[in-house]
């Protein structure tokens, strides 16, 4: 993770980030936040992200890099498996490295955790498209409708901006056929 506390760019390491010791970083003084292939490997997401939105200024940046567990392909490999396709076997409890992806976020977490601690979604973007995916996008007129039809519903009336806003996303571009998910977000304006 790379946090940005002047005009120069500082890096510290992950565990420093989510510790209860919250020294390390002061509150409100970075501009952006860049986190690359960190968020699948945090046990406790509350604590990573509160963190993040505690060290950035209003109107501060948050990058975020994860594999992408909500492309086509990918879902296709969990229906067909059982797993997501990072985590093609069980994990071995006796090997407890920091490198097994024991917490993969979709789009919906990220907006969930992102929103619960006063930040926006501004955009997504993805490093490349993935044939895997690509070869199921005659789906997503299905998954459109699939999800016109649940915003009908009461819950989904009852949170209209917001479950818009989860669609958007979830029927992007590069949530259904990237492979690498970036994810930018601002802190909400003081």
């Amino acid at each position: 993770m790379f946090l940005s506390s002047t005009s120069r760019w500082k890096t510290y390491p992950i565990t420093a980030a989510i510790s209860t010791n919250r020294s390390h970083f002061p509150i409100k003084a970075s501009i952006a936040t860049i986190s690359i292939e960190v968020a699948e490997h945090i046990e406790h997401h509350q604590n990573y992200f509160s963190e993040i939105f505690r060290v950035l200024k209003p109107g501060g940046r948050a990058i975020f890099s994860t594999p992408n567990i909500q492309g086509l392909g990918s879902r296709m490999h969990y229906l067909l498996h059982g797993t997501t396709d990072g985590a093609r076997r069980p994990f071995d409890p006796k090997k407890v490295s920091g490198l097994q992806h024991v917490n993969r976020l979709g789009v919906q977490h990220f907006q969930y955790y992102i929103h619960h601690n006063g930040g926006q979604i501004r955009s997504l973007a993805t490093n490349h498209l993935r044939a895997s995916s690509l070869i199921f996008a005659p789906l997503v007129p299905l998954l459109a409708a699939t999800m016109w039809m649940r915003g009908l519903g009461k819950k989904a009336r009852s949170q209209r901006d917001r479950y818009q806003e989860h669609c958007r996303w979830h029927l992007s571009t590069p949530a259904l056929f990237g492979r690498i998910l970036f994810v930018i977000a601002e802190k909400n304006p003081a």
